[in-house]
């Protein structure tokens, strides 16, 4: 990966014939375009405009642009110009003074002539205004619960009795631990459902959760709405007056289309409201996204399909409905990098496979440096070979599914051999289990699913976590697990689950695994239940790692098979002494204290860390006293007196 992105520093290619095209909202596209006085007006010309190789077209900075900027040239660059706030492009269109006040506070506005197939959102102040739902996120589940179902077609909920025909309106169901999805209501009678069954919904489940939206009984919130597309009519709560506020649609689809090009660099702008995504990349090689804000989009953040070499550097995203980032199979040799990538994930607008702050399916790819929080599915998704995932900070995931993690490795979705997750910082990852109930929490730290193989997990610092600090998942063979510190988990520091076809064969080495003294009585440091047709030595090798406790039982939950009996062990003691014993197995520690305290680095420059007086030993018996100097995004394990 040494000579990952070079082209950046030469892909523009300049000539004597390339110039620069300005465009602000004081412009007027008669203009030439070549100079600030003479600048074009909007996004249709330069559309409409064929530009030459190196030629760059600057948007002034505090203007606003509407429409979609469609690039169709190579090596071209898109910037900013001026001073102030970055120039923005919006994907919305103003509703005319056309609301119609009905009662208690409900507001109407009738389309007369062209009705919009979806209205995707409301703008009101810069802000998206919420879809009508029912029962409220805040009102007790949030969620009305199936008392029956049939198939993946239909359900009963008794919770519905009384609310009405509720056919041609939109539920939001809660198809699996991982997934919600949004589909039409075909019929409705009495407490039972019909659903439009879709491919995202295998089949429904007794007692999970779905809410209605979209529908006027739902509206009982300011800024409220719901839209009729059969009749054209858009309802809105509202205690002002909406032909004053000015309310505004989002209309486009994207903000910026990239198709079949090459050498196009995006720095200094930011985009907002739009419907699917604010930059839609496919076909296309050698692009840079830098320096992008992007906000307030009802779909994805970044969609990049079948591009390679290409690098999204320093942008923040924020209020997406679906993923921050997102890249399928089709792409290569992506590089994600040093953005900022919060409040992901509305539930009114799901679907299969959303609610993640970096999804990236594409191989030979590099995702460092990020710092990524609420979430409402993972963190990071990968799901390619010889993928980096490196240096970044994951803080409080799956906030509204279950059974992910702050990382997750999908080898469900393509190969993921190769692939190297070091040095990042996860915690706070939650697990929402009202919707889909479950007797346990598999809202994990970092998760490797079903027939991985060829994975490291190295030098990660994993803590505060409700599920499982590493979840191992039916896992195909030669993972290596190394220096990670896991740290007060609520069911698991380390779980290896499922039935693997062939023996899981980890290495588990020089970790340090760290219960909490508040853990629950169901709480294990070690689960590996589900192993039962392999010895010990099937299982992995464990050497050189800590457990620290102070609890001295019912620490260890482990089936494998031993003289022709499964063998179970479940205090710590007896597990570290079988496995210093075992031929491929030793030096493993058990310390029984609960005067641990884990001291972590997450940035990338070398600090010096306070610890407060008195002496603390770390794992390695090294001294310290008042402070303690950690490599970039290292952590320390320290005893508050020596556990030797």
């Amino acid at each position: 990966m040494g000579k990952f992105f070079l082209f950046f520093l030469f892909f523009i290619h300049y000539n004597i014939w390339s110039k620069a095209y300005y465009v602000s909202n004081s412009g007027s596209d008669v203009n030439s375009g070549i100079s600030q006085l003479a600048s074009w007006n909007s996004i249709l010309k330069i559309n409409s405009f064929k530009f030459s190789e190196g030629d760059r077209i600057l948007f002034h900075r505090g203007d606003v642009f509407f429409g979609t900027l469609k690039l169709q040239s190579n090596n071209i660059s898109i910037d900013s110009y001026g001073e102030g706030n970055k120039p923005i492009f919006s994907g919305e269109e103003i509703l005319n003074n056309k609301w119609v006040k009905l009662s208690n506070d409900i507001w109407q506005y009738t389309f007369i002539t062209e009705k919009p197939q979806n209205i995707n959102g409301l703008v009101r102040d810069d802000k998206l205004l919420p879809i009508s739902r029912m029962p409220n996120k805040e009102t007790g589940s949030g969620y009305f619960f199936m008392d029956s179902v049939g198939g993946n077609s239909s359900f009963s909920s008794k919770q519905l009795q009384g609310l009405g025909d509720l056919s041609g309106f939109e539920v939001v169901i809660r198809a699996e631990r991982f997934r919600m999805v949004r589909t039409k209501i075909l019929n409705s009678r009495g407490n039972i459902i019909t659903i439009n069954g879709t491919q995202s919904i295998k089949k429904l489940n007794k007692g999970f959760g779905f809410f209605i939206v979209n529908t006027k009984d739902a509206i009982d919130k300011q800024g409220e709405w719901c839209y009729n597309s059969s009749k054209g009519i858009l309802l809105l709560k509202d205690k002002n007056n909406p032909n004053v506020n000015r309310i505004k649609y989002i209309k486009n689809y994207y903000n910026i289309e990239i198709s079949g090009c090459s050498g196009i660099i995006l720095k200094n702008l930011e985009l907002k409201h739009t419907a699917k995504s604010a930059v839609n990349i496919s076909n296309s090689n050698n692009i840079l996204v830098e320096n992008i804000e992007v906000s307030n989009i009802v779909g994805n953040g970044i969609s990049l399909y079948n591009v390679v070499n290409s690098k999204i550097n320093n942008c923040k995203l924020y209020n997406i409905a679906w993923t921050g980032i997102f890249a399928d199979k089709t792409n290569n040799n992506l590089q994600i990098s040093n953005n900022n990538i919060y409040d992901i994930g509305d539930e009114s607008y799901a679907k299969s496979k959303v609610f993640i702050g970096i999804d990236c399916n594409a191989s030979f790819s590099k995702i460092e440096n990020n710092t990524i929080k609420n979430t409402g599915y993972s963190g990071i998704i990968s799901a390619g070979i010889n993928n980096l995932i490196r240096y970044n900070i994951i803080d409080s995931t799956c906030i509204s599914l279950n059974d992910s993690g702050g990382i997750y490795l999908n080898n469900n979705i393509n190969d993921v051999g190769g692939t190297i997750i070091e040095s990042n910082f996860i915690s706070n990852t939650i697990g929402e289990l009202q919707g889909a109930p479950s007797s346990r929490n598999l809202a994990n730290g970092i998760y490797i699913d079903v027939g991985s193989h060829n994975v490291i997990v190295k030098n990660n610092t994993i803590f505060d976590i409700n599920g499982s600090g590493l979840f191992i998942n039916y896992t195909a063979g030669n993972n290596l697990i190394y220096k990670n510190i896991v740290s007060n988990c609520g069911l698991s520091e380390f779980y290896i689950a499922g039935h693997p076809s062939s023996s899981p064969k980890l290495t588990i080495d020089s970790n340090v695994f760290i219960s909490s003294k508040n853990a629950s009585s169901s709480h294990k440091m070690f689960n590996s239940e589900y192993t039962k047709k392999y010895t010990a030595s099937d299982i992995g090798v464990f050497k050189h790692n800590y457990f620290v406790s102070s609890s001295t039982a019912n620490q260890i939950n482990i089936s494998f098979f031993s003289k022709d009996k499964n063998k179970n062990i479940f205090t710590m003691a007896e597990w570290i002494t079988s496995l210093n014993h075992s031929s491929s197995s030793d030096n493993n520690f058990f310390v029984n204290t609960n005067n641990s305290i884990l001291i972590s680095n997450p940035s990338d420059t070398i600090k010096l860390v306070k610890i407060g007086n008195g002496k603390y030993t770390s794992i390695n018996g090294d001294v310290f006293s008042k402070e303690i100097k950690l490599d970039a995004f290292q952590s320390e394990v320290l005893f508050i007196k020596n556990h030797k």
